[in-house]
C-alpha cells in the first residue's frame, strides 16, 4: 500500500480579469479537476456549492463577478498549509453552468490560453516553407497572439522539405491547423508558453521520485511490443517516373537506440511480427519526404508504444513531455516512461494520474503518410497517416493566370474561394498527356493541350486530401459564362436529346450534331459575327445522313463532294493544278469551256481522236515555223472560197 505522509490538503484559487484577486474563504470549492495533454488543450474544472434553498440566500459565487466569462483563473495547491508557487492550472473561464438542486453546484470550467487558438484562423499561401515553419508562422501571426505565447523549438528536427506553397485555410482554426502539420513533433500546451518540439525518448528522467510502496498508489502501463516493427515506404518522383523511390527500415533500424525505453525483453520481438507497415502515396515526391515521414512514423509509434497510467500522491513537480523513472518494479521491466498526459483531483484527498505515451484517442489515424508532414494527435482526414486517403474536398476557384510553371509541371494560378480568394497553384487535368514512344521521345510530347481561360470558373480537388497540391478537373458554365449560341442553334440549353458536342475556341467552332435525320460536322470560323453555322464565310462541314457530302467554303470559293453530284468546285478567282510529275484527267467525257480564251502550251502537243477529230472556229489556222506535214491514209480534201497555196 502506499503511504500518504501529506495529511491536509490545501488550494488557492485567484481569478478575476488579470486571475489576480483571491478567492474568499467562505466560498465552498467542493472539487477540482485538471486534465492537461500533448496535443491538447489543458483544462480545469472548479465546483462550488453556492446559494441556498431560501430566497434571500444569495449566490455569492457567482454574484462575485470573479468567475464571470474570460476572466483568468489562477489554481495552486499544497500541503499542511504549504502552497506552491508553481501554479497547477493558468487559464481562461470560457463556461458556466448552475445545476440547482440538494445542494446547487455551480461548475466553471476553463482552458488554458492554447483555446483562444480556437477561436481564430489564418488566410494565406506561404511559399518555399517547411510545414513545421508554417506552424511557427501560424503561432507569431494569429490574432490572439498577444494571449498566446507560443514557439517551435528546433525546426531543424523536421525531415520535410520547403513545400513550393502551403494553404493557410481561413476554415480551419489555428490550433487544428498545428496539430494537422506537427510531422513528428507534438503540442506541449504549458500554461506560460504553448511548446512545439519533437519529444526526446532519450532524455535525462526527472529528479521526481516515484517509489513502489511510498508515493505509487497504482500503476497500470503496458507495452506494445509487436507494434515496433518495419517501414516500408514507396513514393513517385513526378520529375522522374521511372526511377524507383522507396526505402525499408528494419524495426531494429528504427528502435535499436531507445533500448533504455523498453522493458528488457522487448528488445526480442523485434523481428518477430514479419508484417511491414506499408507507407505508399502520390505525395511522396522527393527523398526528404521519405524521411520525414519515416521520422513522423516511428516517432507515433514510440508515444503509442507505452500506454496506460501511473497514479501517485497529488503532487505539482512533473511536467508534461517529460520522462519519469518508478523505483520497485521488476528488473525485467524499463524504469523510464513518457508523460503524456496528467491529472489532477483534488477534492478530500489529491491524486495525480501521469498518463502514459500518447493517449489512443489522440492519436487518431495520422501523422506517417501526410504530404504536409503528417501529425500526431489530430483526428483531420486531410492528413491522413497510412498514404493515401480519400478527400472528396472540391471547391471552386477563378484561374488567375496560365503562365509558365517554373518547374515544368505546368501549374496554374487560381482563386480559391473558400481561401477567401487566395491565389494557389494547380495542375491542369488533361483527358491525354505523355512524352511520346520510347526514351528518345522525351522531347516530342504527346498529349492533349486544353487550359482555361483567366477568368474561368473551374472546379478543383486536392491529390489524397493535401490541401498544398491541386489539381484541376475541368471548367463550369454559369450564367454569366453561358456555351456559345453559335452551337445551340438559339436554344438556351441543351435539349434532352444532347444532340450537341462542340469545341468553341476564340476563332473557330468545331461542332457535332448527332440527329438521326440530320448527322452533320462542322468546323467554322468565327470571325465574321454570323451566329448559324451553315452561314459561316469559312467552314468545313461533313453530312453523312441526309444526302452525304462535304463541303469546304472559303468566302466566295465553294468545294463541295457529294454522293449524287460527285466533285464540284466554285472559285471566286482563279484555280490553279500544279504538279512535279504529271496531271491525269481520266472520265467518261470531259468537257473544257471557256468564256474568253484557251490556251494549251507545251514542249510537244498531241491531240489524238479514236474516231474523228474535229477543229472548227469562226477562223482556223495551222502555222509552222519550219514545217507543217498534213498526211492522210485515205482521200484529202482541202476546200476554200477562195482556195489559195503558195
Amino acid at each position: 500500500m502506499a503511504q500518504t505522509p501529506k495529511t491536509l490538503v490545501n488550494v488557492q484559487v485567484f481569478a478575476g480579469k488579470d486571475g489576480s484577486t483571491a478567492m474568499p474563504g467562505e466560498f465552498l470549492l467542493t472539487s477540482v479537476e485538471i486534465k492537461k495533454s500533448i496535443n491538447k488543450i489543458p483544462r480545469a474544472i472548479l465546483t462550488f456549492v453556492d446559494g441556498g434553498v431560501a430566497e434571500h440566500e444569495k449566490f455569492a459565487v457567482i454574484e462575485s463577478g470573479l468567475f464571470d466569462q474570460w476572466n483568468k483563473v489562477v489554481i495552486k495547491a499544497g500541503y499542511n498549509n504549504v502552497i506552491d508557487k508553481t501554479p497547477l492550472f493558468e487559464g481562461y473561464i470560457f463556461d458556466q453552468d448552475l445545476k440547482l438542486g440538494s445542494p446547487n453546484k455551480f461548475t466553471v470550467t476553463c482552458f488554458n490560453q492554447a483555446k483562444y487558438l480556437t477561436l481564430t484562423s489564418l488566410k494565406d499561401v506561404l511559399e518555399k516553407k517547411k510545414p513545421i515553419e508554417a506552424v511557427d508562422f501560424v503561432l507569431k501571426n494569429n490574432e490572439h497572439k498577444s494571449k498566446v505565447k507560443g514557439k517551435v523549438k528546433d525546426t531543424s528536427k523536421s525531415k520535410a522539405e520547403a513545400k513550393d506553397q502551403i494553404i493557410l485555410d481561413p476554415q480551419v482554426n489555428c490550433w487544428k491547423y498545428i496539430l494537422d502539420n506537427l510531422s513528428n513533433y507534438i503540442a506541449v500546451p504549458n500554461d506560460k508558453e504553448l511548446s512545439i518540439e519533437a519529444p526526446d525518448f532519450a532524455q535525462t528522467p526527472s529528479d521526481f521520485q516515484i517509489k513502489y510502496g511510498k508515493n505509487l498508489r497504482s500503476f497500470e502501463v503496458k507495452e506494445a511490443s509487436t507494434s515496433l516493427r518495419a517501414i516500408e515506404i514507396k513514393g513517385y518522383d513526378e520529375k522522374s517516373p521511372d526511377k524507383p523511390l522507396e526505402d525499408t527500415k528494419t524495426a531494429k533500424q528504427l528502435y535499436g537506440s531507445f533500448t533504455k525505453y523498453l522493458n528488457s525483453d522487448s528488445g526480442s520481438v523485434f523481428d518477430v511480427n514479419k508484417i511491414p507497415e506499408y507507407i505508399s502515396g502520390t505525395h511522396i515526391h522527393t527523398k526528404a519526404d521519405m524521411e520525414n515521414i519515416l521520422e513522423t512514423r516511428k516517432t507515433q509509434n514510440l508515444l503509442g508504444f507505452k500506454s496506460g497510467k501511473i497514479v501517485i500522491s497529488g503532487s505539482n513537480e512533473v511536467e508534461l513531455a517529460t520522462m519519469v523513472e518508478v523505483e520497485g518494479l521488476p528488473t525485467e521491466y524499463s524504469q523510464s516512461y513518457f508523460v503524456g498526459g496528467i491529472e489532477h483531483k483534488i477534492a478530500s484527498d489529491w491524486v495525480t494520474t501521469l498518463k502514459i505515451g500518447l493517449e489512443s484517442n489522440g492519436l487518431g489515424a495520422t501523422g506517417s503518410g501526410a504530404s504536409t508532414g503528417g501529425s500526431l494527435g489530430s483526428s483531420s482526414s486531410s492528413s491522413s497517416g497510412e498514404g493515401a486517403s480519400a478527400s472528396g474536398n472540391l471547391t471552386l476557384g477563378v484561374v488567375h493566370s496560365i503562365h509558365e510553371d517554373a518547374n515544368g509541371t505546368y501549374k496554374i494560378k487560381v482563386n480559391i474561394h473558400k481561401f477567401g480568394d487566395k491565389i494557389v497553384e494547380a495542375r491542369m487535368v488533361q483527358p491525354y498527356a505523355g512524352n511520346g514512344l520510347g526514351k528518345d521521345a522525351q522531347d516530342k510530347g504527346e498529349g492533349m493541350l486544353f487550359f482555361p481561360n483567366v477568368g474561368s470558373e473551374v472546379i478543383l480537388t486536392p491529390i489524397e486530401g493535401d490541401e498544398n497540391y491541386w489539381v484541376i478537373l475541368g471548367c463550369l458554365y454559369s450564367p454569366v459564362s453561358k456555351p456559345s449560341a453559335e452551337v445551340k442553334e438559339g436554344a438556351a440549353q441543351p435539349d434532352e436529346k444532347n444532340l450537341h458536342k462542340s469545341i468553341v475556341t476564340k476563332h473557330f467552332v468545331l461542332d457535332f450534331f448527332d440527329d438521326d435525320a440530320k448527322t452533320r460536322m462542322t468546323l467554322a470560323s468565327r470571325d465574321d459575327g454570323k451566329t448559324a453555322l451553315n452561314a459561316k464565310k469559312y467552314q468545313i462541314s461533313m453530312d453523312i445522313k441526309d444526302k452525304p457530302n462535304i463541303q469546304i467554303l472559303f468566302d466566295k470559293t465553294f468545294i463541295k463532294l457529294d454522293e449524287e453530284e460527285g466533285v464540284m468546285i466554285d472559285s471566286a478567282k482563279n484555280i490553279t493544278l500544279k504538279a512535279k510529275d504529271d496531271i491525269l484527267l481520266d472520265a467518261n467525257k470531259i468537257t473544257i469551256k471557256a468564256k474568253a480564251d484557251v490556251a494549251v502550251d507545251g514542249q510537244n502537243v498531241n491531240a489524238k481522236a479514236k474516231v474523228a477529230f474535229n477543229a472548227e472556229g469562226a477562223q482556223v489556222a495551222v502555222k509552222g515555223k519550219s514545217m507543217v506535214n498534213v498526211e492522210s491514209s485515205g482521200p484529202a480534201a482541202v476546200k476554200g472560197t477562195p482556195l489559195n497555196l503558195g
